[in-house]
């Protein structure tokens, strides 16, 4: 009997001691969740986050127990997943590959992992390794330039933009990281950007109810931005638009792309208003015998220029950059033409009679004329607005620009007619 209730007591005991166990298991389970929601409510948004991508590296960096030039940098950028923000660096060092979280607003940890490296992780290290070395080489061959480096223009700099990654080496490094495959996902964006005078890939796609944006280092291949959130309502109906552009392209059907659709597709990416933007150009250009179109506006300090392709809708190049005296006084210029158009003010000078003013300087007539041309446009080299007069007569080319205010001939040429 006594041995009975001994054996029972310690069952007693056992089934105590394991419920106990449960309930601390089920205290940290909670615990946990209760710091990562607070982490996650403290992350905020990209616009306030307290600190930098390099302080968030050194955090992840320190905590391997590494150096930052021994290690190779696989990311290092701020992320928004489901809403999310944080930063992510992944990097490898000494055979393996190491992944952190770290909060951008207190700097902390949030998750991390270490896992020893694969033949494909080696495969990517080298790679990474090589373009690192290009870079420093890149650098080493501008400090050592005899002249400094002057401003170029947006052409020019467009022009140099030449790297060994290509959009498909940038596409493949965020379908990697993201872990889809080409041919499942739908495309939204892939394009060599220019943002405050940095150059850098953007890959947008759909994939799964979720939306992916990536920034890439054209030199290096290293993401520095990512977003991954649901897609609404508005994102499907693009998903849908693209593939019906998609089925469009591979069945070898000509898009109808309008101008009004590419301007809506480049106000849409910068995520504007047509009203509130001050328009520079719309229209569709021939560039090296390729036509596209061209959209170029002024929005909230930012001059953004891009190209779409007229069969397909997408953006093949994009700029944006802080704009300079020359920009705010030809936005100020646009600004004042709208006013008058509107208005139906015009100055004292209309394009009939700028074109009297510059026949009458030819000493030709009217009727002696053709392939006439009189448009009112800014100047960048006058640094105003002016009438620009275009005619052919007598076996020579006239051109001028007109004040449209006074009617003084500004400057004018004349050619023998080819």
């Amino acid at each position: 009997m006594k041995r009975m209730k001994l054996l029972s007591l310690l069952a007693l005991l056992t089934l105590l001691s394991l419920l106990l166990a449960g309930f601390s298991r089920i205290d940290q389970v909670l615990l946990n969740t209760a710091e990562l929601s607070s982490a996650a409510a403290a992350s905020g948004s990209k616009d306030t986050v307290k600190i930098t991508v390099d302080e968030a590296k050194k955090t992840a960096i320190d905590d391997a127990g590494a150096k930052e030039k021994d290690v190779t940098l696989k990311k290092a950028g701020l992320t928004t997943d489901d809403g999310i923000v944080k930063y992510e660096v992944e990097f490898y060092y000494k055979d393996f590959e190491y992944e952190y979280d770290i909060d951008p607003n207190s700097g902390k940890i949030m998750d991390s992992d270490k896992e020893a490296m694969d033949s494909e992780d080696y495969a990517k290290m080298k790679l990474l390794q090589e373009r690192a070395s290009d870079k420093t080489s890149d650098k080493s061959a501008e400090k050592s330039a005899d002249k400094p480096a002057e401003k170029t223009s947006d052409k020019s700099s467009k022009e140099n933009r030449v790297y060994s990654l290509t959009i498909k080496d940038v596409q493949k490094i965020a379908y990697d990281d993201a872990g889809v495959k080409e041919k499942d996902v739908v495309l939204k964006k892939a394009v060599l950007t220019t943002d405050n005078g940095t150059d850098v890939y953007e890959v947008e796609f759909y994939y799964k109810d979720f939306e992916y944006e990536y920034d890439i280092d054209p030199k290096t291949g290293i993401i520095t931005d990512l977003d991954r959130d649901p897609m609404d309502a508005e994102d499907r109906a693009k998903m849908e638009a693209l593939k019906k552009k998609g089925s469009e392209k591979s069945s070898n059907k000509t898009g109808t792309v309008s101008l009004d659709d590419a301007k809506k597709t480049a106000l849409d990416d910068a995520g504007v208003k047509e009203a509130d933007v001050v328009m520079k150009k719309a229209e569709l250009s021939a560039d090296d015998g390729k036509k596209q179109y061209e959209i170029e506006f002024y929005y909230n300090d930012i001059e953004y220029e891009y190209d779409i392709d007229p069969k397909t809708g997408a953006i093949t190049d994009l700029d944006r950059d802080p704009m300079d005296a020359e920009d705010y006084t030809e936005m100020k210029a646009l600004q004042k033409k709208d006013a008058k158009e509107t208005s139906g003010d015009t100055g004292s000078v209309n394009a009939d009679k700028a074109f009297e003013i510059a026949i009458a300087h030819a000493k030709v007539s009217a009727a002696d004329t053709k392939k006439k041309e009189v448009k009112l446009d800014y100047d960048d080299d006058l640094g105003k607005e002016v009438f620009e007069v275009e005619f052919k007569a007598g076996g020579k080319e006239y051109s001028y620009d007109i004040d449209p205010e006074t009617g003084k001939i500004l400057q004018y040429e004349s050619e023998i007619d080819d």
